[in-house]
C-alpha cells in the first residue's frame, strides 16, 4: 500500500465516530494500561502516559512526540512540559488538524517517522504511544530517533507488538511483526 492510501485508512479509523465515541472527549488512540480499578479506554490512556513518564525522571527539555495522533499525547505532555519545549509530528495532515486545536500552543508538524527532518542531537526526548507498529518500518524509525536524539538523551517507547499483522488490516506492514514472541 502507497503512503496516500495508508493515511487515508488510518485518518478512516481513527476519525470514526465509533472510535471516537469509545476514547470520549480526550482524543487518544492506543490501547492504554489497564489497572484492575480502571474505568473506561480514556482513564486506561491516561494511566499509559503516566507510567510512561515515570520513566523520564527530569520532566525538561526539548521533546519530540512521534505519531502524535490527534493531540492527546501532546496535550497531556503539557502537564509537565512547557509548550514551546513539546512539538508533535505526524503523517497525516488531517490529524494534525485536530491536533491545532487539541494542543493550541505546541508547534505541529507533518513528517514521516522513518525521515526525521530534524538535525542529528537535537531533541533530548523523545516519546512515541503505540504507533511504532504502523511505521513503515519501525526498525528505520528507531534508527532516525537515535539519529536526533542528543547523547544522554531518553528515548519512550510504548507499542503493541505482534506474530501476525493481518489482525490489524494493511496498516501494519510485515515486517513489523515479531516472529517469536518468547526471543
Amino acid at each position: 500500500m502507497d503512503k496516500t492510501e495508508f493515511i487515508t485508512q488510518i485518518d478512516q479509523l481513527i476519525l470514526n465516530p465509533v472510535t471516537r465515541n469509545i476514547y470520549g472527549k480526550h482524543e487518544f488512540f492506543n490501547v492504554g494500561y489497564w489497572l484492575p480499578e480502571t474505568q473506561n479506554q480514556e482513564e486506561a490512556c491516561f494511566n499509559l502516559m503516566e507510567k510512561l513518564l515515570e520513566f523520564m525522571p527530569e520532566k525538561t527539555g526539548s521533546i519530540l512526540d512521534v505519531g502524535c495522533g490527534l493531540g492527546a499525547t501532546t496535550d497531556y505532555l503539557l502537564k509537565y512540559y512547557s509548550p514551546t519545549d513539546v512539538v508533535g509530528i505526524n503523517i497525516s495532515s488531517q490529524q494534525l488538524e485536530r491536533c491545532r486545536v487539541n494542543a493550541p500552543d505546541c508547534n505541529f508538524m507533518e513528517m514521516d517517522a522513518v525521515e526525521l527532518k530534524f538535525e542529528e542531537n537535537q531533541w533530548e526526548q523523545i516519546i512515541c504511544v503505540e504507533a511504532a507498529l504502523y511505521f513503515d518500518t519501525r526498525e528505520k524509525f528507531l534508527k532516525e530517533a537515535c539519529r536526533v536524539l542528543k547523547p544522554g538523551g531518553s528515548l519512550i517507547l510504548a507499542d503493541i507488538i505482534c506474530e501476525k499483522t493481518e489482525y490489524f488490516g494493511n496498516l501494519v506492514i510485515a515486517e513489523n511483526a515479531v516472529k517469536d514472541l518468547e526471543a
